[in-house]
């Protein structure tokens, strides 16, 4: 098979894919943000605080990408734009609440 063949063929599981590719991403940015924060603190000598920032930056970003996390688990139709809503406009407090209620919305895949 040629790669110009192979490039038309339907993907199935790209939705899929692209969904766990973003729960990768944000693992490894997670985990790469927690061993700054210990590194850091480490240097500061003060062990105690980092462990304490490390956990609290984590569920800072756990709540802050939570309308993004809901939309994938629910297998929302508009994931994408609820992602880069919630990504470019979170920050401000209505644009977290509006992804969230359009995270909650009922428009999923079966």
């Amino acid at each position: 098979m040629r790669l110009s063949e192979a490039s038309q063929l339907p993907d199935h599981q790209g939705g899929e894919r692209k969904v766990f590719d973003f729960f990768k991403i944000l693992f490894w940015f997670l985990a790469a943000g927690a061993v700054a924060i210990a590194i850091l603190a480490t240097i500061l000598s003060n062990p105690e605080s980092a462990l304490s920032a490390a956990l609290l930056i984590g569920v800072f970003i756990l709540i802050y990408l939570l309308p993004s996390l809901v939309a994938a688990h629910r297998k929302h139709n508009n994931h994408g734009a609820i992602v880069a809503l919630n990504v470019l406009l979170g920050w401000t407090l209505l644009g977290w609440v509006a992804a969230l209620v359009w995270a909650l919305t009922d428009n999923t895949r079966a």
